[in-house]
Parts: C-alpha cells; sequence; structure tokens
C-alpha cells in the first residue's frame, strides 16, 4: 500500500516517455529554484502541461472499479497525505525560521485536506497541488471515458474547457474549489491530448522517426516557443491560473511539450534518466525542502536575486540534480522501511 513513496525500477517501460518525465521534473525543479528568471518565464510555459501530456499518454481504460480506486488511492492519495503530514511537522517546527511564514496548525490541516493551494493554506509544501489536481484530472476523465463514442468524449472535453475559459476571464477565476478541481479543467484538455496521442498516433511503440527530423523539430519549437514567451508578457503560473493570453499560452505549451518528446526520442535510451522519470513522484513529494534551504541563505538569496546570470544557472542546475538525488535518497529509505515492516508483519 506504500508503493507511492517508494522507489520504482521498472523493466517494461517505453524508454523515451520516462525520459520526457526526467526532463519534465527537473525543469519545475529549476523553476522552483528561481521563480522569476529568463528561463523560468521561458519554461512556465509547458513545464507543467507536458505533465498532464505525459499522464494521459499512458492512460489505461479502467475496467475495474476497485482497482482504479486502489490505484489512486495508493498512488496519489496516501502519498499525498503522508507527505503533507510530514511537511507540516517541519514547517510547524521549523517554517518560521525558513520562510517566516506563520499558519497556525489548524489552517495547515485545513489545508492539507482541501488541498487547494490558492487558499494559501499548503504553505508547508506548495508544489503538492499537483497531486490533488492530478486526481481530480483522473477522476473527470474516467468519468467521460465510460461514453461509448471518442468523439463525444472529446466534444464532453471541449464544453468542459470552455467552461474553464469562462471562469479564467470572469469573476469567477477567483474561485478555489477542493482538490485543486477548478485548475482541473484547465488541465484536463492537456490530459486529453496525451490520451488521443496514445489512442491514434501509437507513439507508445518505438519512434520511427529520423533523428534529422528531430532535431529539426526541436529547433524550430524552441524557436517558436522563444517568440510564444515574448508575444505573451505576462506572469504565467499553471498552479494559480494564470495564463496571459490564453490561446499563446496553450500553443506555447503543446510546443514545449513536443521539445520534450523530441530530444526525449532522441536520446531513446538512458538508464539514469529512464530511473529519474520512474520517480517524479517521489521528487515531487520531497524536493521542496532543500531548495528552500537553498533560498533562505545569504549566497541562496544574492543566486536568486542574479538567477539570469550565469553563475546562478550552473548553481541552480546543481541544486536541482541534488534535491533530485536527496528526493531519490528519501525514497529509498522508505522502500527499505516498509519492506520490513512488511517482513515483520508476514511472520506474525
Amino acid at each position: 500500500m506504500f508503493y507511492g513513496l517508494c522507489l520504482k525500477n521498472y523493466k517494461s517501460r517505453i524508454s523515451w516517455i520516462d525520459i520526457a518525465r526526467c526532463f519534465s521534473i527537473l525543469i519545475i525543479l529549476y523553476a522552483h529554484v528561481y521563480d522569476k528568471s529568463i528561463v523560468s518565464d521561458y519554461v512556465h510555459l509547458f513545464h507543467v502541461p507536458v505533465f498532464f501530456i505525459l499522464s494521459g499518454l499512458v492512460w489505461k481504460q479502467a475496467t475495474d472499479r476497485k482497482k482504479f480506486a486502489a490505484g489512486l488511492l495508493y498512488g496519489l492519495v496516501i502519498p499525498y497525505l503522508f507527505a503533507g503530514i510530514v511537511s507540516i511537522v517541519i514547517y510547524q517546527v521549523l517554517g518560521h525560521l525558513i520562510t517566516g511564514d506563520t499558519l497556525n496548525l489548524l489552517n495547515c490541516v485545513k489545508g492539507l485536506f482541501y488541498a487547494n493551494s490558492r487558499t494559501g493554506l499548503m504553505a508547508w509544501n506548495r508544489p503538492l497541488w499537483f497531486i490533488p489536481c492530478l486526481f481530480s484530472v483522473r477522476i473527470i476523465w474516467e468519468l467521460i471515458a465510460r461514453i461509448p463514442k471518442n468523439y463525444m468524449q472529446y466534444i464532453v472535453v471541449c464544453i468542459i474547457w470552455a467552461l474553464a475559459i469562462i471562469i479564467v476571464h470572469t469573476e469567477l477565476s477567483d474561485l478555489k474549489l477542493p482538490w485543486e478541481l477548478e485548475v482541473a479543467l484547465n488541465a484536463l484538455p492537456y490530459y486529453t491530448i496525451g490520451v488521443v496521442l496514445n489512442r491514434y498516433l501509437k507513439l507508445r511503440g518505438e519512434t520511427k522517426l529520423s533523428k534529422l527530423i528531430l532535431a529539426l523539430s526541436v529547433a524550430a519549437l524552441f524557436a517558436f516557443t522563444v517568440l510564444i514567451c515574448n508575444w505573451n508578457d505576462a506572469a504565467l503560473s499553471f498552479q494559480y491560473n494564470h495564463y496571459g493570453n490564453y490561446l499563446l499560452f496553450f500553443l506555447g505549451a503543446a510546443a514545449g511539450s513536443a521539445i520534450i518528446f523530441c530530444i526525449s526520442m532522441l536520446i531513446e535510451k538512458c538508464k539514469a534518466f529512464e530511473f529519474i522519470g520512474q520517480n517524479t513522484l517521489i521528487i515531487l513529494l520531497w524536493h521542496k525542502f532543500p531548495i528552500l534551504l537553498f533560498q533562505s541563505t545569504g549566497f541562496g538569496k544574492s543566486m536568486v536575486k542574479n538567477a539570469d546570470s550565469i553563475t546562478s544557472i550552473i548553481v541552480g542546475i546543481v541544486l536541482v540534480l541534488i534535491s533530485a538525488l536527496l528526493s531519490l535518497l528519501v525514497g529509498f529509505i522508505f522502500q527499505k522501511f516498509f519492506a520490513l515492516f512488511t517482513m515483520r508483519k508476514e511472520r506474525n
């Protein structure tokens, strides 16, 4: 029941998809190190949408409702609650020293179960917002997937998407629904894109695109997303439903995601990248702590202040790798602990 908290090392997965997940989580970590920088402004276009596309890409029709519910419970809900409780304990002890935040314990617990970072009640570990959002997206999609005809499913998604756009551009944009439901409405189209790729383009198999085509695609898409980033000159945040020009954001998200896919297909296989890609949830759960510790130091503050300097970029990349490795170490410790716990339980 604790597999969502432990390291994974599968042998029969699609290599380039795991590599894409690896790049995506490392990009997210970099954006958390330097929230305001030229690089972060660029990756904010696509670093969250690509994860929803990747989640849809590996979607499988749920044939057993109990197994589906168990997958959500053990794969998302329990890891979220466990990491949330640990984060709250650390926050209550050290939060005022590191972040200066002063949320009391009751509000922290409210934030844990309401699960919407826009309320300000998840200061103990804001990156965890993605997990309840993905939970909501998967529930919504599974309900839609029960519609017999695929084209009818896509029509329903488009209707929901239109509703989400209306919410973003009206006074309803201040809605803060439980389990990030209002953000999930905007994430659903990206998840659906992944499902469509899964169904029709057969990207789960080996890619037959030539290296030259992939390389040229990366160059062209990179140039396109840079233009989009310049045109959509706004403070972007998928987490807070801040998209600037909605159409430009969508185009940038699609193009940026395609860049990651193409680069991953170019690499094809890399055990280290694949291992990281298989354990993105663990990294998401725990990466905040080393990053916060860095940002609270005088050196870290100076790096954040000059985030666009070459030195800061190099330091940021090193910190990203350290944070990822430390998070994986936590997963390894949990794996050993729960294995020992299970063995003792079986003996008794």
